[in-house]
């Protein structure tokens, strides 16, 4: 047996370790950590998203619907493309909300929506829909409550309210508009028999 059988198996595991070491070496090489999550990046993003916020009756009272949602973990904020908020509550007209743009905050406590905001409680027996329009106005689902400091223009019936900013509260019924506040109030049209 000559000197370089002898040495065949010594060799061929030094090839090996040789390779293995290259190959790991590599690899660390062509590796990039991932970005670092940071209020710039979203850690997901969701085409035509859908959100339910549940009552403690254990049903759905506000669906929260999207054309795109960016989400950012830091902050728990969730950036919405043409956002729509339905609010249903038992024993309440059913509130809709539409805008261009808007912010969901932890979870959807509150919703800030900006751009062509029109929000619509659905008409009852006793009153007519209710009609508001602003470019910016914050919705606290939980609460049955929206509110804004920008100029508001409300249509119920034959009635426009207008001025520069609301506080309303769907629960109790209550509607305050404030400063500059003008109203006009149209007679009802008389029914015929």
């Amino acid at each position: 047996m000559g000197p370089l059988v002898r040495y065949l198996p010594l060799t061929i595991a030094a090839l090996l370790a040789l390779g293995t070491w290259w190959l790991a070496d590599q690899q660390r090489r062509s590796y990039e950590p991932p970005a670092a999550v940071s209020p710039a990046n979203p850690d997901f993003i969701v085409e035509y998203a859908n959100m339910s916020r549940i009552g403690m009756n254990g049903t759905a009272e506000t669906l929260i619907s999207s054309d795109r949602l960016v989400h950012y973990t830091q902050n728990d904020r969730s950036v919405l493309t043409n956002p729509r908020v339905l609010q249903t509550r038992t024993n309440e007209p059913p509130i809709t909300i539409t805008a261009d743009s808007g912010v969901s905050l932890r979870q959807a406590e509150e919703v800030q929506l900006t751009g062509d905001v029109r929000m619509t409680r659905a008409a009852t027996p006793e009153t007519p829909p209710l009609e508001i329009r602003t470019e910016r106005l914050t919705v606290r689902p939980d609460d049955d409550q929206a509110f804004t400091d920008a100029p508001v223009r409300i249509d119920q019936g034959h009635s426009v309210l207008t001025g520069d900013g609301m506080d309303f509260n769907n629960s109790y019924r209550t509607l305050e508009v404030r400063d500059r506040v003008r109203a006009s109030f149209l007679p009802r049209a008389k029914e015929t028999p």
